[in-house]
């Protein structure tokens, strides 16, 4: 087992072989991937490699994150925390795909036996992004006020209210 800093790509069959485990920070600045979706500067990384029970070259990816986005009620900038673990398996078919574990996910390397773990963490960090960015109700510049505002609009159905009522008569 050996403890190494996060490069930018990885040998995965290299790596499982000697059961490697890259540690540290890894820059995602300037990211094309996640321009308009969010800003994320460094991305703390634990990353383990080995192999599953088949003997399969497995990685298990652990990041923490801090991404800047832009709230959709205020549309003012937010802070979104991002904790994420995910495994991948490498797979060489779809039938190999098709049999995985519910909360394992397939991974393909090219044709020199590489894995970019930039683009992999990107991977991860879109899919915890939220679909809709919003601070929490309290925080939000954009104060919402439903009960004010369920008040002072008139029921639509009183008026039926009032027919159902006269024709009762």
């Amino acid at each position: 087992m050996s403890m190494q800093n996060v490069p930018e790509s990885i040998n995965l069959s290299e790596s499982a072989r000697n059961c490697a485990i890259y540690t540290g920070d890894l820059s995602l600045v300037g990211s094309e991937r996640l321009r308009g979706l969010a800003e994320c500067g460094q991305v703390q990384v634990e990353i383990h490699c080995g192999y599953a029970d088949n003997d399969v070259e497995q990685i298990s990816v652990e990041c923490h994150a801090v991404a800047h986005v832009v709230c959709q009620r205020c549309m003012q900038p937010m802070e979104f925390p991002i904790d994420r673990t995910s495994t991948f398996r490498l797979v060489t078919s779809e039938e190999a795909t098709n049999v995985l574990p519910v909360d394992v996910e397939a991974i393909e390397i090219d044709e020199d036996g590489y894995i970019s773990l930039r683009d992999l963490l990107e991977d991860e960090i879109i899919l915890a992004l939220p679909l809709v960015a919003r601070h929490e109700p309290e925080a939000c510049a954009q104060k919402i006020d439903r009960v004010a505002k369920e008040a002072s609009r008139p029921n639509p159905f009183a008026a039926l209210a009032a027919l159902s009522t006269s024709k009762g008569e």
